[in-house]
């Protein structure tokens, strides 16, 4: 499905679903990402918020939330589009398209 890290192919090389079918298309693939980003933030936060109150460390916590909410994103990016994909062939199956 991939060309690069970060392009995607116009249409699927097995069935020929084109991916991009309205101007806009993939800002739900950037609403995945934010939502498991932050799923997995949140986690990680209130796990150490319990294992470490009342003494928390705050420079360890924030070190990892900083990376974690800049790298998760960029390393998460191909396969969000995926699950984007994945989520809208769910909802609206490719029979529902023939012909557009």
């Amino acid at each position: 499905m991939w060309r690069s890290w970060s392009r995607l192919v116009d249409d699927c090389p097995r069935c020929e679903w084109h991916f991009e079918r309205e101007e806009g298309y993939w800002v739900s693939a950037i609403i995945v990402n934010t939502a498991a980003t932050e799923s997995l933030f949140g986690i990680f936060f209130v796990g150490v918020l319990i294992a470490t109150i009342p003494d928390v460390k705050w420079g360890p916590v924030l070190l990892v939330a900083a990376v974690t909410n800049v790298a998760f994103p960029i390393l998460f990016f191909p396969t969000s589009k995926t699950v984007w994909v994945a989520i809208d062939l769910f909802f609206h199956p490719a029979k529902e398209w023939d012909g557009v």
